[in-house]
């Protein structure tokens, strides 16, 4: 892929996630909000990137924040495309989302929560389509049921 391409499609292959950004570490995780204008990635190194997209521009630099020593392994947007939950290699769980700071007008990306850690890496996040419900599937075969509101893991 062109550096110059900003579009990414869906699915991702793994030669997409590691050429689209030149000089970013390696990727394992990706996810674009509902509208095409928030685009996460999930850092080898446990870091989070969030990139803002508009109108086909080329991705300028992403605020970077720490979401943990291990590697995001799977990113997914609840209903409503704004909080992100994001697994990890270590088997955690958190929820993030954009906090704008009344002081400068400045949207930080902020972890919200932290929720019960899972067993083994996290594979795929499912969100509910009806509120803040999902279901984590772990590389050795659980599956567990949260509840992000409050911060529970139901099975």
């Amino acid at each position: 892929m062109e550096r110059s391409d900003a579009r990414l499609s869906a699915p991702f292959d793994a030669e997409e996630i590691r050429g689209f950004r030149d000089g970013l570490e390696p990727i394992n995780a990706l996810a674009l909000d509902g509208e095409g204008r928030n685009l996460y990635a999930g850092g080898a190194s446990g870091q989070l990137y969030w990139w803002r997209v508009s109108g086909g521009a080329p991705l300028g630099d992403p605020q970077v924040v720490s979401a943990g020593v291990a590697p995001g392994s799977s990113l997914r947007f609840f209903v409503g495309g704004r909080s992100l939950v994001v697994g990890d290699k270590a088997g955690r769980v958190s929820v993030w989302f954009p906090v704008r700071d009344p002081a400068t007008n400045k949207e930080t990306l902020t972890r919200i929560r932290d929720l019960p850690p899972a067993d083994s890496v996290i594979e795929k996040i499912v969100p509910s389509a009806r509120n803040r419900t999902f279901l984590v599937v772990s590389a050795d075969g659980t599956f567990s049921l949260y509840y992000s509101t409050s911060d529970r893991l139901l099975w």
